[in-house]
């Protein structure tokens, strides 16, 4: 059985707005677009994303080499 999470418990999660949430669907700071909702808001519902996609894309995120700044 599928389970899922609210755009708003995904805010939560990772400390961003909505706002946020809805720009990392396009882009991220690391190159990986977040998952697209499972389901949309029609109708004044909240988004809800499939938690194996979320996991999934975390994992991406955690495994990609952030460029060196320099000082």
């Amino acid at each position: 059985m599928e389970r899922y999470l609210t755009s708003n418990n995904i805010c939560e999660m990772f400390h961003i707005t909505k706002r946020t949430l809805n720009r990392w669907e396009v882009k991220t700071p690391w190159g990986v677009p977040f998952p697209a909702p499972a389901f949309g808001s029609d109708g004044g519902t909240m988004k809800r994303y499939l938690i194996s996609d979320v996991e999934a894309w975390e994992q991406k995120c955690q495994n990609i080499d952030q460029p060196k700044k320099a000082i």
